[in-house]
């Protein structure tokens, strides 16, 4: 869940490279990158063949205490924007949000089970409960790539305060309970 670079979500779409979002907090969103930037070069290498816009990740990342140089096209304006490059924490909660007030059911999408993901999941409740209105949690787990069983398991105990949350079988018999 951890990497040096600026921090946002980049996809190529035909002959474009978007920016999606900024991660919050990251050297990207304090740099000023909004969802739907344009990326049209990075240090002066125009993204203008498909063998480039392959390599845009590579060229964007790179070690903390360095930067790299983008121009963007943002509406109708071009801008060239340096980006300190740092170490990011990759969220793994997104967009949390309220999907019915009137009844306060609350929404989280959980994309993986990375070291920090029961911390980002119950910050991301605490901010929905802040209105005093959430009574139920819609947590999306589609797609969902797995990863570190202890998160998981921090993350089910909260839900279900008692019992048997997983067993692992062994091939031999030997069960374990957690």
């Amino acid at each position: 869940g951890n990497y040096e670079g600026i921090g946002a979500k980049i996809m190529t779409h035909g002959d474009e490279v978007v920016l999606h979002f900024p991660f919050p907090g990251g050297p990207a969103d304090a740099a000023g990158l909004r969802p739907g930037d344009q990326v049209l070069a990075v240090d002066g290498t125009p993204l203008d063949t498909e063998e480039v816009r392959a390599r845009v990740i590579e060229l964007v990342r790179g070690p903390a205490n360095s930067s790299v140089r983008l121009l963007i096209q943002r509406n109708d304006a071009e801008l060239e924007i340096e980006v300190p490059r740092g170490s990011v924490r990759r969220p793994c909660v997104k967009w949390p949000h309220m999907v019915d007030e009137a009844d306060g059911i609350g929404y989280v999408y959980l994309t993986d089970f990375h070291p920090t993901a029961a911390e980002q999941l119950f910050d991301a409740i605490a901010s929905l409960e802040q209105g005093g209105k959430l009574r139920g949690l819609i947590l999306d787990l589609r797609g969902d790539g797995g990863g570190s069983l202890d998160q998981c398991l921090n993350i089910a105990r909260a839900f279900i305060p008692s019992g048997i949350i997983a067993t692992q079988q062994r091939r031999a018999g030997g069960g374990e309970v957690a």
